[in-house]
């Protein structure tokens, strides 16, 4: 999937549901593995959907994957306050 961050996030709900249907996940699948509501299920992965990221942590594994996080400056680590240098968090 492409970086959501970087375009409508319609477009990656969408790319979701379609991860969904490749796989043969349908909602009631997807409610029963990830513990999440069929209806609301719906509802979140809709075109007008806004889930929450404890949503969304609950529907990646059960297609296969998680979410990460990386500086907007990756492969350059960012100074942290004692002078040292962080990576990525994935």
């Amino acid at each position: 999937m492409r970086r959501f961050a970087e375009e409508d996030p319609r477009v990656f709900l969408i790319a979701l549901r379609r991860v969904m249907e490749a796989q043969g996940v349908n909602m009631t699948d997807m409610a029963k593995k990830s513990g999440l509501n069929r209806e609301h299920l719906y509802r979140i992965l809709s075109k007008r959907g806004n889930p929450a990221i404890f949503n969304v942590n609950k529907i990646l594994p059960v297609l296969g994957y998680h979410l990460s996080i990386e500086s907007t400056d990756a492969g350059k680590g960012t100074k942290s306050r004692k002078g040292g240098k962080t990576s990525a968090i994935h």
